[in-house]
């Protein structure tokens, strides 16, 4: 495989990670309507690690089109998130 290939190669995986980024965003978002914990949130976007899925997808979106309901506590054991 020569360089090109490569870097070919590597610009489609990006862009395919990127679609993947995209579309859980929209997922999370819509299920989002109504408050829902972390845990549902993994759940529903079929993740496991609640760690990365915070820090992947719900800080991003905070305060943009997503909100905490107990902002004054984010590290709330009964914290959840709405879409805005």
């Amino acid at each position: 495989m020569s360089n090109t290939d490569l870097a070919v190669s590597s610009g489609k995986e990006a862009v395919s990670k990127q679609k993947v980024a995209v579309s859980k965003e929209q997922m999370l978002l819509a299920f989002c309507v109504e408050p829902k914990s972390l845990s549902e949130t993994c759940k529903h976007l079929g993740l496991k690690d609640k760690y990365k899925v915070k820090k992947r997808y719900i800080d991003p979106l905070l305060n943009k089109s997503l909100r905490m309901t107990e902002p004054e506590s984010p590290k709330s054991p009964t914290q959840k998130y709405v879409a805005i």
